[in-house]
């Protein structure tokens, strides 16, 4: 997992957090038993969570019947409104 933290460019952004001084310890105590530094453990275990949720914000899934519904709707070609039209000629 390590070799998913690797950023182009210098880490000059900094991040602060607020927490009791329990979860510090919690926090510093796994760090160290992993052999890490904080900010590594830290970094290894909020990555993941950050990219699912923006890998779930940006992705649309759809059964197979409303794909197909799409596929059926999207291959036929859309008559032109009269909106469109004048869209059209503003456009050239």
């Amino acid at each position: 997992m390590q070799a998913n933290l690797k950023m182009e460019g210098a880490k000059t952004a900094r991040i602060e957090l607020k927490t009791t001084p329990a979860v510090k310890a919690m926090l510093e105590q796994a760090a160290e038993l992993s052999g890490e530094t904080l900010t590594t453990f830290i970094m290894q275990n909020t990555l993941p969570k950050a990219r699912s949720v923006i890998s779930e914000q940006s992705t649309l899934s759809v059964s197979d019947q409303a794909w197909n519904v799409l596929s059926e709707v999207m291959s036929k070609p859309a008559s032109a409104t009269p909106k469109l039209r004048e869209l059209i000629r503003l456009a050239r």
